[in-house]
C-alpha cells in the first residue's frame, strides 16, 4: 500500500524583525557602518586609479605597436 502525503507550499508569513539593539548601541553600529563605507570607498577609488593607470599603460602600448607595424 502506497501513501502519500501533502506538503503545504504556501509561504509562511515572516514575524516582523525584532529591534535587537538599544539606540545607543545602534548609535554605534552606525558609525562603524560609515568608517566601513568610507574604507570601502577609499578601497574602490584606489582599484579605479590603478585600472585606469593600467588602461592608459595598454592604450599607449598598443598604439606603439601599431605605429611600429605602420613603418614595416
Amino acid at each position: 500500500m502506497v501513501t502519500t502525503s501533502v506538503v503545504n507550499m504556501t509561504p509562511t508569513p515572516q514575524e516582523p524583525l525584532a529591534q535587537p539593539y538599544l539606540s545607543s548601541e545602534n548609535s554605534q553600529i552606525s558609525m562603524v557602518e560609515e568608517e566601513v563605507l568610507e574604507l570601502y570607498k577609499h578601497y574602490i577609488s584606489d582599484i579605479d586609479a590603478t585600472l585606469s593607470a593600467k588602461m592608459l599603460r595598454y592604450r599607449s602600448n598598443e598604439s606603439d605597436e601599431s605605429h611600429y607595424d605602420l613603418k614595416k
